[in-house]
């Protein structure tokens, strides 16, 4: 589970103009170009020893079990008509929520 630390709203303005003064130095690249290079070394554990994709899956784990709780999951397909809602879909479903094999 992710640890949920509240920085201060100041803290957090300083860090982002200093990460946007740092792509600054990247002249003709395009704002997008200059993220797409900073997710990059986050995800590529050149940045932070590959801390930053373990959270994001986490994150992206947490937000999917909130959306799609079990219960919501079962629901959806015992009312769905015929096929419109594939038991495939629930198994990749359930296969990211529960990656580790933990019966979630």
């Amino acid at each position: 589970m992710i640890k949920k630390q509240d920085p201060s709203d100041d803290d957090l303005a300083n860090f982002a103009r200093f990460i946007e003064g740092s792509l600054s130095h990247l002249k003709g690249k395009y704002a997008s170009t200059k993220v797409k290079l900073l997710v990059d070394m986050l995800f590529n554990r050149n940045l932070l020893n590959g801390v930053v994709e373990t959270l994001v899956k986490e994150k992206v784990r947490d937000d999917i079990q909130y959306l799609f709780c079990l219960w919501g999951i079962v629901k959806a397909g015992d009312v769905a008509a015929v096929g419109a809602f594939k038991s495939s879909t629930i198994n990749a479903l359930l296969n990211i929520i529960d990656e580790k094999d933990e019966g979630l």
